[in-house]
């Protein structure tokens, strides 16, 4: 009897050992479905709001877990659905941008076309008030030359004469330019004009001089004529023109007197040679002693 127990102890020990390690699978298993359980939980509260989770629960508690399959063998359908027609609509966005980039291609020429027009017109306009302005500006020119030739101011042409009498010819005439009320130019002969900036310091001074003689002219014609004085006018002067500004100058005594005074013997020679000469007074050891 003994021999017989004895003979089932390894028998009894296996066994043991094989039901003590189901039960270890099995708690694993608990211990698995309570960390998955746990985690639902917390997933689950998370998913509905406080004030209606007390409603979502006893919902779920209420539904079995064939319920559930249902719903979400439903669930997993709508959902293929809804890819679909994701899908569908994805597409179509596609066709929907491609034909708004036609469209916007097709309106971006039709703007360029108009900006096109728009600038024609512009032009065209622009054109126009050109050719006005450039008649004008011809009529302008016309007038400006019609005055610079012919309605020159009185003492400009009394000022020409001298000029063209003290330049031997060279320079026949001043003009007072419109465009720039405050130069003169000076023409030759043949219509040439130079600025004074282009003449020589000589020519500078004689034109000067010449303007100075018109004005003299003029004011003597309108009020009562005042002595002109003039100090060694001359010596910038080479002796051709010096002896032909003396002639001029002496010219001027036909309308007021003029007082020449010089310390070159010379400069007294050419306006004694003048003719026009009617005293000539000598400056000596601090006498003044009439020639």
């Amino acid at each position: 009897m003994a021999t017989a127990t004895t003979a089932r102890v390894p028998q009894l020990v296996a066994t043991l050992a094989d039901e003590l390690r189901k039960a270890r699978a099995a708690r694993e298993q608990l211990e698995k479905a309570e960390s998955r359980f746990a985690s639902l939980s917390t997933g689950f509260a998370a998913s509905y709001p406080e004030a209606t989770l007390a409603e979502a629960l006893a919902s779920h508690g209420a539904t079995t877990a064939e319920q559930i399959c249902v719903e979400l063998a439903t669930a997993e359908r709508e959902l293929a659905a809804v890819r679909e027609s994701m899908e569908r609509l994805a597409g179509e966005y596609a066709l929907l941008v491609q034909e708004k980039e036609r469209m916007e291609g097709a309106d971006a020429q039709l703007v360029a076309e108009i900006d096109v027009e728009s600038a024609r017109q512009e032009l065209a306009a622009v054109v126009r008030n050109w050719a006005v302005l450039a008649v004008a500006r011809r009529l302008m020119d016309a007038a400006v030359e019609s005055y610079e030739t012919q309605r020159q101011p009185a003492v400009m042409r009394e000022a020409s004469e001298t000029l063209h009498l003290i330049t031997g010819g060279r320079w026949a005439r001043i003009v007072a330019r419109v465009a720039e009320l405050a130069t003169i130019d000076v023409e030759d002969a043949r219509g040439a004009r130079r600025s004074t900036e282009e003449l020589s310091y000589g020519t500078q001074q004689q034109l000067y001089l010449a303007v100075r003689c018109g004005l003299v002219r003029e004011y003597a014609k309108r009020g009562e004529p005042l002595p002109v004085i003039l100090d060694d006018v001359l010596v910038n002067f080479d002796p051709e023109r010096a002896a032909a500004t003396a002639v001029a100058l002496s010219d001027l005594s036909d309308s007021c007197q003029v007082l020449v005074f010089t310390c070159h013997p010379e400069m007294a020679q050419a306006f004694i040679r003048a003719g026009k000469v009617s005293a000539h007074f000598e400056l000596a050891d601090g006498q003044i002693n009439r020639l």
